[in-house]
């Protein structure tokens, strides 16, 4: 993430979605846009769109934190981050308390990419989160009302030793306390543009604050560990005390989510609390995304999670896919109203985009026309050749690559050689064609499974 600034304005460049959000902001603020100014975002936005990361936050390597000269300086760093972010995080929730979507949405995304980092970094885990798992009878969690995503959220509280038998209610007070039952006055704008880009500086500032905690959280220091959890878990409260007084805005996320932020425990009745809490907001009636109560269970084969390769990779084909066409619908119904300068940038964009700006929005009949332009961004990622990467050659076995020498065998005939006859390894260009074409399947189904009816 850098801090650069677009040529001749002041808006600050930010993670795709963000800049994209920005960029359709600034149209019904009717504010007057130069033509090269425009021209710049298109160029900008347009070379960041493709392929995204695909991160499976189990096995992510964490980077080192900074190394100070003496504990009492790092422990300095840790509390001014901590500091620093807790105002930000109150502005945000202050502007969501008002109704205002884009902050309840900033601030959702927030605490689902930092407690998605924490739930990965159990697994390797340097002993700091069991010994507050220990000592707490809450802890923050991504849950749904599938099985399969309770299930996961249970092994998780059990991973990092949280007392199954503790009772949650002194906790859960204390926390509901901290959060701020009654929302303080917001500051005013002048125009809608400024009050968005406000929330989304904040974000920003937040999301930097939060990532230098999980410097210091990876390497098991537990002053930032206690930190880290008690900010996510302050917030986590704050929106379920919300939902009882919700303006609109938290059910209107929360209806397009698949995942929610919830503080758990390990007992029934915490359990049964946030189920009611999940259904009271409508988790996921609107999602982009299927969340049938049996969907993943059919990915699972004994213990291999072949499943949640293929559906990482079609969520990475959904976000690539749907960054392009909000991008094409937030631009060119405009284009006409711009300079010359506009329009030859435009000129440039990649056809794919423009492809994908012409997508009827993701369901299971329009899946396919989605997979196909966002194979054509994979398979141009792994230069022509996915099968050769490790996690998608999963997806595929050996027997599936030499389906061509098995069905050859059959057809070649009685003259052909013993040689032929018993060949059971397809040759090596065959192989590879029908192990890509069985990635290619497991990732289309995958994404058909996704996208709601």
């Amino acid at each position: 993430m850098t801090d650069a600034s677009a040529k001749g304005n002041k808006f600050r460049k930010v993670e795709l979605d963000e800049y994209v959000r920005e960029f359709s902001m600034r149209f019904p603020a009717g504010t007057i846009i130069p033509d090269a100014d425009t021209a710049q975002f298109i160029e900008e936005i347009s070379a960041s769109l493709g392929w995204p990361e695909v991160t499976f936050v189990r096995s992510v390597k964490d980077p080192e934190p900074p190394r100070y000269s003496s504990p009492e300086a790092e422990q300095q760093a840790i509390l001014a981050a901590r500091d620093n972010a807790i105002p930000l995080l109150a502005d945000i929730r202050t502007f969501a308390a008002d109704g205002d979507k884009n902050a309840l949405s900033e601030l959702v995304q927030l605490l689902a990419e930092n407690m998605a980092w924490l739930e990965g970094y159990s697994y390797r885990d340097k002993g700091n989160l069991k010994s507050l798992g220990a000592y707490l009878g809450v802890w923050p969690v991504t849950l749904s009302l599938r099985p399969l995503k309770q299930r996961q959220a249970d092994d998780y509280l059990a991973r990092i030793g949280l007392d199954s038998k503790s009772d949650p209610a002194p906790e859960w007070h204390q926390l509901a306390a901290r959060a701020e039952a009654k929302d303080p006055e917001l500051p005013r704008f002048d125009n809608p543009a400024d009050k968005g880009r406000a929330i989304l500086d904040m974000s920003y500032s937040a999301g930097r604050l939060l990532e230098e905690l999980r410097l210091y959280v990876a390497d098991g220091n537990q002053l930032a560990t206690v930190s880290f959890v008690l900010l996510l878990a302050e917030n986590v409260t704050w929106l379920e005390s919300y939902s009882v007084r919700d303006k609109g805005n938290l059910k209107a996320t929360a209806n397009r989510a698949p995942v929610w932020p919830v503080i758990m425990a390990r007992c029934s009745r915490r359990t049964k609390a946030a189920a009611e809490y999940l259904k009271r907001i409508e988790l996921g009636t609107k999602a982009q995304i299927s969340l049938s109560p049996k969907w993943g269970t059919s990915w699972r084969k004994g213990g291999r999670d072949d499943g949640a390769i293929a559906t990482h990779f079609a969520r990475a084909i959904r976000i690539a896919v749907h960054n392009a066409r909000n991008f094409f619908l937030c631009y060119d119904k405009r284009l006409e109203t711009n300079g010359p300068l506009s329009r030859a940038a435009w000129a440039k964009v990649p056809q794919w985009v423009k492809d994908a700006g012409k997508l009827p929005p993701l369901t299971k009949e329009s899946a396919p026309q989605w997979f196909e332009i966002g194979w054509n961004i994979l398979v141009e990622k792994h230069g022509g050749q996915p099968e050769n990467d490790e996690l998608l050659r999963k997806l595929c076995d050996d027997y599936r690559a030499n389906k061509y020498a098995r069905r050859y065998a059959k057809i070649a005939g009685p003259f052909s050689s013993k040689e032929i006859l018993n060949r059971k390894e397809s040759p090596p260009a065959t192989a590879a064609a029908d192990r890509c074409s069985r990635i290619k399947e497991r990732i289309r189904n995958a994404l058909i499974s996704l996208a709601p009816s």
